[in-house]
């Protein structure tokens, strides 16, 4: 049981670390987190031994009772890729800061763009496209510009452009300026 301790320990201390060394600062702000840091700092090893114990029982009933969640970088790159281009609350959970917190950057996919497959796409009544990628996004053309035939299993890039909007390449043909829906 100790040896798990131990572990968790090393596990959390890791990702605080981690954190540090990137940003320069503690990003997590979690309570229980800090508190088990902290026990670095008791001076007598018994002391120290007692606050790590006392610090990891905590957080394991904080994660049995799904108070916290551990996640890792790649599920983070996973969930900003699947809600890019949507409008979210500023939780801080999938972008802005966190993003720069994980060590990304906007020319990363999921950051400042998507790179996905064609499931379906179809012409509305006005003559615009409508394009749904692998993942069940679904992304409207909003400007007039006439491209060839998009069809399923071609690959489209979507990324940020000016003023919250987004331009779509399918098979790397020119850009239409596209908009999330779902």
């Amino acid at each position: 049981m100790r040896q798990l301790h131990w572990m968790m320990i090393a596990l959390a201390l890791g990702v605080a670390s981690e954190s540090f060394a990137e940003t320069g600062k503690n990003s997590t702000e979690s309570a229980s987190l800090n508190g088990l840091i902290g026990c670095k700092n008791v001076p007598q090893a018994e002391a120290r031994l007692a606050c790590f114990d006392a610090e990891v029982a905590k957080i394991d009933r904080s994660l049995s009772q799904k108070d916290v969640v551990i996640v890792s970088r790649d599920d983070v790159k996973q969930a900003q890729k699947s809600v890019f281009g949507l409008t979210l609350p500023k939780l801080g959970l999938f972008g802005g800061s966190d993003a720069q917190n994980m060590g990304r950057t906007s020319d990363e996919e999921g950051i400042g763009y998507i790179e996905a497959k064609l499931t379906d796409a179809r012409q509305t009544q006005d003559g615009k496209w409508l394009l749904v990628l692998e993942d069940g996004a679904r992304w409207a053309q909003t400007d007039t510009a006439n491209i060839r035939t998009p069809k399923p299993g071609d690959v489209v890039r979507i990324r940020k452009a000016a003023l919250g909007s987004y331009m779509a390449n399918i098979n790397g043909r020119p850009a239409i300026r596209v908009r999330r829906l779902s």
